[in-house]
């Protein structure tokens, strides 16, 4: 039996992927410049939604430093996300891990930006574990190094 709130949660994102109408891309260079990841975050979001990959959910404490970098290197529209009607703020972000235990946030820039200026401190998210997402991405160099 699936846990209510995670049936819940795959609901809300279900409910999400008729947002995607062109394909939505996240792409990653690592830090050392040894690998780059191009994630088909439409992909794998109708992946999520028909359960072909574990997942992780849950609800995190949006950090002010997250806030920060993610305004310094993803150049976000703020005034979008502070559009975003509230409905649409219930939809889990998604992150993927990579090797090293890190999670990069492929979807969902907007939503956790609107939350966290709005007050609100957490976030819903998704998590899909290294190696499950890596057949809905372009990598190129070693993800490890």
């Amino acid at each position: 039996m699936i846990n209510p709130k995670l049936q819940n949660l795959i609901a809300d994102l279900g409910t999400a992927k008729t947002w995607f109408l062109k394909i939505e891309t996240f792409d990653w260079v690592s830090p050392s410049g040894k690998a780059t990841a191009s994630v088909d975050v439409t992909e794998l979001v109708a992946a999520i939604c028909r359960r072909k990959v574990n997942i992780t959910t849950g609800h995190t404490l949006i950090q002010s430093s997250d806030v920060k970098h993610i305004e310094a290197t993803r150049e976000p529209n703020l005034d979008y996300a502070l559009s975003l009607p509230a409905a649409r703020l219930t939809v889990p972000v998604i992150f993927v891990e990579i090797p090293d235990g890190t999670q990069l946030l492929v979807d969902g820039t907007h939503r956790f930006l609107a939350l966290y200026y709005q007050g609100i401190e957490i976030v819903p998210f998704i998590i899909v574990r290294y190696p499950d997402w890596l057949c809905y991405a372009t990598v190129q160099g070693d993800l490890t190094a």
